[in-house]
């Protein structure tokens, strides 16, 4: 798929070309300044240290491939947020919706393109609006009339015929993009789905508490096929970006979030390990005691994912499924702080 041959050497020639026809060419010069200057003895660690990343990336890159695509599709959430960010732009023009919650349906974005203005709204006949939302299935009277009556009530910001005739180019310009990407994330989403279905580690992370037909096949891509790329957990854990980073000065010491991770992966866990509270009993108690010590709501799922990934890693090394009741018994072996409570909410669970 990529045109990279297993047998090139990371930081070779060869591998730098390769690179660049892959669409790569701003990261080439800089591997080649990089590689002229960072010479043995001072900059050895430097040198080893991109070479080593040139690995990873040759990694990553075969690793895709054997995926069957289900890691490209994955990169196309990022339009997704694309979307998100035109909706809600969106969103704030019509602060008081006339269309329903969802502003990327094709009733909200046909109600925008044939009343850009409040005023073309409002000089609208009640029987042409309510034709309007009979044609797109809107039939309860209650739910027709209040929002004729916000139609009716609601007050324009300025009467400025510049700014106006500004935001009514800039709502046509939205309508039309939310078109194209509704159009393109369905699309998307339909190939995840299908390439997940045949993929043959499918039930390993389907089967996950709280992965869900959105949240496994991410999940499935982030860890992909290649267990030699993370010989430990330590080594998932800090390239996932979940493992926090600790730097010293003489007597001074502090802990921060790694900032060196794709985002994209790290956010993926997050919201995973988020998902877990509400189905896994262990996860939840774990929760719980870390906001009871203080510990911020977006800290302690940092958190909980540091936690998961040593589980998850020990399970997909080893291509056997998760057991929740296994675990649950090794924390009451341990004897973890969180083993009764954890044990109470399995029980509460499963009555």
């Amino acid at each position: 798929m990529f045109g990279l041959e297993p047998g090139l050497a990371p930081g070779s020639a060869s591998f730098l070309e390769s690179l660049d026809s892959l669409g790569f060419p701003g990261l080439v010069p800089a591997m080649h300044r990089l590689l002229m200057h960072a010479q043995p003895p001072g900059d050895f660690g430097l040198r080893a240290a991109f070479l080593e990343e040139c690995g990873r990336l040759q990694a990553t890159l075969f690793q895709v491939e054997e995926l069957g695509g289900i890691a490209l599709h994955t990169f196309g959430v990022t339009h997704a947020r694309s979307l998100t960010r035109r909706r809600d732009r969106v969103n704030y023009i019509m602060r008081k919706s006339v269309v329903g919650e969802d502003l990327c349906t094709d009733m909200a974005l046909d109600f925008l393109a044939k009343w850009p203005r409040l005023i073309d709204a409002q000089a609208a006949k009640p029987a042409t609006l309510k034709t309007f939302y009979h044609r797109h299935n809107v039939r309860r009277p209650q739910l027709i009339q209040k929002r004729l009556d916000r139609v009716r009530s609601a007050r324009s910001l300025t009467r400025d015929s510049a700014v106006i005739e500004v935001s009514v180019r800039i709502v046509r310009l939205l309508v039309a993009e939310l078109r194209v990407l509704v159009e393109h994330i369905i699309a998307f989403e339909i190939a995840i789905a299908q390439d997940f279905a045949q993929h043959p580690e499918k039930a390993f992370f389907s089967e996950l508490p709280g992965a869900g037909p959105t949240l496994a096949p991410r999940l499935l891509a982030a860890f992909g096929t290649l267990r030699e790329q993370y010989p430990e957990a330590a080594s998932m854990q800090r390239y996932f970006g979940v493992a926090p980073v600790t730097e010293k000065s003489g007597a001074r010491a502090w802990i921060h979030w790694r900032w060196n991770a794709p985002t994209f992966t790290r956010q993926t866990l997050v919201e995973w390990a988020g998902q877990t509270i509400v189905f896994c009993p262990w996860a939840k108690a774990y929760y719980e005691r870390q906001r009871s010590k203080g510990s911020t709501h977006h800290a302690t799922l940092r958190a909980l994912a540091f936690k998961w990934l040593r589980v998850l890693w020990r399970c997909w090394q080893k291509r056997e499924p998760y057991k929740e009741e296994l675990f649950l018994r090794q924390l009451e072996k341990r004897r973890s702080p969180i083993a009764a409570r954890a044990r109470q909410l399995a029980v509460t669970t499963a009555n």
